[in-house]
C-alpha cells in the first residue's frame, strides 16, 4: 500500500492485539461454524472512532506527539498491586472508546475555531464561546445550553462549574474531559479557563488563575443567567491541584468540588503546605470527591501507598477537619489496611469508611469510599478507578457531577446546603455489548501525492452495500469499493480514491445501507 503511514500498522497491530487480550479479559468468546469446520472467533470490542487513537494530528501543540496513542500511552503506569498497563488492551475497551470519544474534534482539527467544532456542540444543544482569544493568558471558553438564551427561559438561573486543566493543556483539549458534554444534558453552565495553574513561578508572583477565577466570576455575573449558589469546581492532574487551591483562596465560593489525578492537597508531590493554617480553617464545609485511575503514571491510589505517601493522609486528614468528619488517618494504617484486607475494594482504597462498595461504569469498576459528618451528610468521596490512566473519560465526568450536584451553598452566610442525597450508585456489572452493526474504519493512508491512490480499509457490518467519498465541501470524490465477507459475518471493505489538490484533505466516508445514508466518518489525510 503506497504511502501508508505508521497509524496504518499501529491500528492493525491494536486490533490483532485486540483480538487476543478483551477475549480472554471480557466474556464474549464465541465459537461459529465455517464451511467445513468449527473455527474460534474472539471477538474484539470495536467502535467506530477507535482510528482516531492512531491518527496523526497537529493539535498537540504543547508536545511533540503525532497521535493521542503516542500520548496516552506515556500516561499509564503500573498500579499498587503489580497489574501493568496494558495500551492495547485499554484501547480496546469501553474504557477507551470514552476517552477516545470526546477527543475526536482535537485529533481531526487542530483549530478549535473551525466550523466543524461548533457545529459539534450546537449538535448536543451547547453554544462554544471563546473569550479573550487574543490574551494566552486571558483566554477563557464557556459552553452553555442554548435553553440558556431562549426568552421563554429569561427569569431562569444555571449552576456553573469550573474546569481547571493540567499541566499546559489548553483549552481545546480540556473540553475533551467530559465536562463540557454534560452542560446541555445536566442543565449548567461549563467554563474553562487557561490561565497559567499553580506553576512554581506563579506562586512566588500571585497565581494567574486567582485573579481570573475572580475576573471570570464577575463576567459571569454581569452577563450569564447563573445561579450563584451553585458554583463548583473540578479539575485533571495539576487542575485537581488548582481545584484545591481556588477553593481555599476563594472558601464561599464552590458548593463542592472534584480533585482528580491528584491528591486533596494544594501542595506539589513532596512539598510542604503551600497555605497558612488560616487559610485552611477559613474554608467552611466543602464537600469534596477525590477522582484517581488504578493505572495512572504517578499519582495513584491506594492511600499507604501512591507516590505521595504521607502528602496524601495529611491532605485528607485536613479534609476530615474541614467537612466535620470525626476521623484521621495515618500513612501506616492505611498501609497495614492494604496489606491486610482481604476486602477488594479496600484494598484499592486503602481506607476504613463509612461506606466502601464498587460501582460500575464503562466496563469497569469504580472502587467507592464514602465518609459522612454526623449529620449523615456525604462530604468525601474517594474513587478508584479500576485500569484507568492519567486522564478522564465520560462516565468519570458524569459521576463527579453527580456528586458536586447535591450541594449549593447560601450566598448570604456561605453555609452549605444540601439539595439532594439520593442519587443512586451502579452496583451492578454492565454488559459488555459488543458492536453488531456499522463501519470500523482499520487502516488508511494519510499522506499522498496529488492524484496517488488513498487506500481505507474498512470492517462492515452485512448492512452496508456500498461507500461514498466526499470532500467536507461536499465535493465527491471518484471511489472503487470491493469486499470480501469474513469468518466473523462482517464485510471487509477495501476503498480506494484520490485527490487532485495538495492540503488536508478531510475525506468523508459515508457507509450506504439499502435504505440510507449513514453518518460519515471523518478522514485526515495529507495531500502533497
Amino acid at each position: 500500500m503506497k504511502n501508508t503511514s505508521e497509524c496504518l500498522k499501529k491500528i492493525t497491530a491494536a486490533a490483532t492485539a485486540g483480538m487476543m487480550i478483551i477475549a480472554t479479559a471480557l466474556p464474549g468468546v464465541c465459537t461459529v461454524r465455517a464451511a467445513e469446520e468449527d473455527i474460534q472467533i474472539k471477538q474484539v470490542y470495536d467502535y467506530e472512532n477507535k482510528y482516531l487513537w492512531y491518527t496523526q494530528t497537529d493539535s498537540f501543540t504543547w508536545d511533540n506527539y503525532n497521535s493521542l496513542a503516542d500520548h496516552h500511552s506515556q500516561m499509564g503506569g503500573t498500579s499498587v498491586d503489580g497489574t501493568e498497563f496494558d495500551f492495547e488492551a485499554f484501547v480496546n475497551s469501553p474504557l477507551g472508546e470514552s476517552l477516545v470519544n470526546n477527543t475526536k474534534n482535537f485529533i481531526l482539527y487542530p483549530n478549535e475555531y473551525c466550523k466543524e467544532e461548533y457545529e459539534y456542540w450546537e449538535n448536543l444543544g451547547i453554544k462554544k464561546e471563546i473569550h479573550d482569544a487574543g490574551d494566552k493568558a486571558s483566554k477563557w471558553a464557556t459552553f452553555t445550553p442554548m435553553e440558556a438564551f431562549e426568552e421563554e427561559n429569561a427569569d431562569k438561573t444555571w449552576p456553573v462549574l469550573f474546569v481547571f486543566h493540567g499541566s499546559n493543556n489548553p483549552i481545546y483539549i480540556t473540553e475533551s474531559y467530559g465536562y463540557a458534554q454534560l452542560a446541555a444534558q445536566e442543565g449548567f453552565i461549563c467554563v474553562i479557563p487557561w490561565a497559567a495553574n499553580a506553576g512554581a513561578a506563579d506562586e512566588e508572583e500571585g497565581t494567574t488563575l486567582d485573579a481570573e477565577v475572580e475576573r471570570i466570576m464577575g463576567i459571569l455575573q454581569e452577563q450569564y443567567p447563573i445561579d450563584e449558589s451553585r458554583i463548583y469546581g473540578a479539575g485533571y492532574s495539576l487542575g485537581g491541584r488548582s481545584t484545591v487551591r481556588e477553593a481555599i483562596k476563594n472558601p464561599n465560593l464552590f458548593a463542592a468540588i472534584t480533585v482528580g489525578g491528584h491528591n486533596l492537597g494544594g501542595i506539589r508531590q513532596g512539598a510542604d503546605y503551600t497555605f497558612a493554617d488560616e487559610e485552611w480553617d477559613a474554608l467552611k464545609e466543602t464537600p469534596v470527591l477525590q477522582l484517581d485511575g488504578d493505572n495512572e503514571m504517578r499519582v495513584k491510589l491506594p492511600y499507604g501507598y501512591g507516590v505521595t505517601g504521607e502528602d496524601a493522609t495529611n491532605a485528607l486528614n485536613r479534609w476530615f477537619q474541614i467537612n466535620g468528619i470525626d476521623r484521621q488517618v495515618t500513612l501506616e494504617e492505611c498501609q497495614k489496611i492494604v496489606d491486610t484486607t482481604e476486602d477488594v475494594a479496600q484494598s484499592k482504597l486503602g481506607l476504613e469508611a463509612d461506606a466502601i462498595y464498587t460501582q460500575y461504569y464503562d466496563g469497569t469498576k469504580y472502587y467507592t469510599a464514602d465518609f459522612y459528618n454526623e449529620d449523615n451528610i456525604n462530604m468525601i468521596k474517594v474513587i478508584n478507578v479500576e485500569g484507568m490512566i492519567h486522564w478522564m473519560t465520560q462516565s468519570m465526568a458524569q459521576v463527579a457531577w453527580d456528586f458536586m450536584s447535591q450541594y449549593a451553598r447560601n450566598t448570604e452566610n456561605g453555609e452549605l446546603i444540601v439539595l439532594d442525597q439520593d442519587n443512586k450508585p451502579q452496583l451492578k456489572p454492565q454488559e459488555i455489548v459488543y458492536k453488531k452493526e456499522g463501519s470500523f474504519i482499520q487502516e488508511f493512508t494519510s499522506e499522498a501525492g496529488r492524484g496517488e491512490e488513498i487506500v481505507i480499509t474498512v470492517k462492515s457490518s452485512a448492512d452496508v452495500k456500498n461507500y461514498l467519498l466526499m470532500l467536507k465541501d461536499g465535493i465527491s470524490l471518484p471511489v472503487n469499493c470491493e469486499s470480501r465477507e469474513g469468518e466473523d459475518g462482517f464485510l471487509y471493505w477495501t476503498v480506494t480514491t484520490s485527490v487532485d489538490h495538495a492540503g488536508k484533505a478531510m475525506l468523508q466516508l459515508i457507509p450506504v445501507t439499502e435504505s440510507e445514508k449513514k453518518d460519515a466518518l471523518v478522514i485526515p489525510v495529507l495531500i502533497q
